[in-house]
């Protein structure tokens, strides 16, 4: 018979059932023969030292991404405290004659001179005003001379030109001092409309017992008799509207409250229709 004779030196080199692994079997995946003859020629410490590198380089990668996302966030969180500081005023719309009843002082005055003083965060400024008239007040102070409001904008300073113009300025006492900001109704004497003029004068306080109810949406209703119904956000005028300049709210004698222009004479006895 004719037959092959295994060659002895694979025979004894192989064991039976066992087939021979090439290298790039063992490793679990192809490797091209240029690289298994560099691995092969490289020696097992520089291996490791290769490995080690490369370690280093993805912790390093991963270090990279978390310091920029702490950088990210870092600049948000200033971002919002800038925000914060420049944006922190925040007032809703008021009509005058709300403006004038929830205050403690309305006077018309001309600011002469001003001062920063050093207290707080951002300190206080002192505005010293010549008064020309008193609406509302007398009762709290016999004579207004300064003025104090906060000296940064966000925190609701109000800043006034000086030896310029007349003010109305509204505002609250405190220990005896007049207290004012920019939620507070301050404005140049020349910029009022007549009515706010004659408003400020007397019509306001017939009717600071009645409520003006503001309109932002339609539908919106009245709910009781002492009520006006102020729209001036629903036209596309806005701030400051018709109603703002030349309406008041005042209590009639039936008892119901509604909106005033002050066109017709009325009774003196009740309104005092001289100007201001």
């Amino acid at each position: 018979m004719y037959g092959c004779a295994p060659l002895r030196d694979q025979g004894e080199t192989l064991k039976r059932g066992e087939y021979q692994q090439q290298p790039e079997q063992r490793l679990g995946h192809y490797i091209p023969p240029s690289l298994l003859l560099l691995l092969q020629r490289t020696r097992p410490d520089s291996i490791h030292t290769l490995s080690q590198q490369h370690r280093g380089v993805e912790k390093f990668g991963e270090m990279h991404s978390v310091y920029q996302h702490l950088i990210s966030l870092l600049f948000v969180f200033s971002s919002l405290q800038v925000i914060q500081l420049t944006e922190g005023c925040s007032c809703a719309l008021t009509h005058p004659q709300d403006a004038f009843c929830n205050s403690d002082i309305v006077i018309r005055a001309k600011v002469v001179g001003k001062k920063l003083l050093r207290d707080g965060p951002f300190g206080t400024m002192r505005y010293t005003v010549k008064q020309m008239k008193m609406y509302k007040g007398f009762d709290k102070v016999q004579h207004v001379q300064h003025i104090y409001t906060d000296a940064s904008e966000s925190l609701c300073g109000v800043k006034f030109d000086i030896n310029k113009y007349q003010y109305l300025i509204t505002g609250r006492v405190y220990d005896g001092k007049v207290y004012t900001g920019l939620c507070n109704f301050n404005e140049r004497w020349e910029r009022l409309s007549l009515a706010q003029k004659k408003g400020i004068n007397h019509r306001y306080q017939l009717g600071c017992n009645c409520r003006i109810k503001p309109c932002h949406y339609l539908p919106c209703f009245v709910t009781s008799k002492n009520e006006c119904l102020w729209t001036d956000m629903l036209s596309h005028f806005g701030y400051p509207g018709y109603q703002s300049r030349h309406y008041a709210c005042i209590q009639q004698k039936e008892g119901y409250c509604s909106w005033y222009r002050g066109m017709a004479a009325r009774d003196k006895t009740t309104i005092n229709a001289t100007d201001p």
